[in-house]
């Protein structure tokens, strides 16, 4: 019995320490265009990259809710990071709109799905000037297509590139939408940077089945 007990501690504190390893995913690079949604995976986790528009007030009241990028247009991959087409006329880095213009120049989002739950610790912004600030959101899917979002931080910014933004210990979630919307905002997501939550409850189920299977060789 006791090393069945060491066993399962052991299992537990690997878990754990895997864990709390920082994954960081690297959107720069090579230059691949624009998709609707480009998809990445490191150390068994995938994500999905998807682009979103809306258009928010100053106060942070929207205007028009968030609605995925028609699928002509979406996500672009360039050498220095992701950003957002969301028309022809519009360039491919992830930009702010300009109010009651909607359907020409959107506030523009980067939506980012996880295959499991994480801890999501931020991102590197790179492009930034000292008219540009950017916001974090956390994702809920209420239906398919449609989206509520719960502020994480908003209206962050700096005259240099700024890396991973502080979110410390990190907010933990399926989806998160990386976004701006002033109208000189203007910027690349470089990379992203999260843990995987532990499961404790199937590290409990390995454990009583350990123990099972011990008692059972004694009957």
């Amino acid at each position: 019995m006791y090393k069945i007990v060491v066993l399962i501690l052991a299992l537990l504190v690997s878990n754990t320490s895997q864990a709390n390893l920082i994954s960081v995913i690297d959107f720069t690079g090579n230059n691949e265009g624009v998709e609707q949604s480009f998809d990445f995976a490191i150390d068994g986790v995938s994500v999905n990259v998807s682009a979103w528009n809306a258009n928010v007030k100053s106060n942070q009241k929207f205007k028009k809710k968030w609605r995925q990028v028609d699928s002509n247009y979406g996500v672009y991959k360039g050498s220095t990071g992701l950003g957002v087409k969301s028309n022809e006329k519009d360039g491919v880095d992830l930009d702010g709109g300009k109010k009651n213009r909607f359907k020409k120049d959107p506030d523009e989002g980067l939506l980012f799905e996880f295959s499991e739950l994480v801890n999501f610790y931020g991102f590197f912004a790179s492009d930034l000037g000292s008219d540009d600030d950017i916001n974090l959101s956390l994702v809920e899917f209420i239906s398919p297509g449609v989206i509520k979002t719960t502020d994480i931080f908003v209206d962050i910014g700096s005259d240099e590139d700024e890396d991973l933004f502080g979110v410390f210990p990190g907010v933990q979630g399926l989806a998160f939408m990386v976004w701006v919307d002033g109208k000189t905002d203007d910027v690349r997501i470089d990379d992203i940077g999260f843990t995987r939550v532990p499961e404790p409850s199937t590290l409990l189920l390995l454990a009583l089945g350990i123990i099972g299977v011990r008692f059972r060789k004694k009957i």
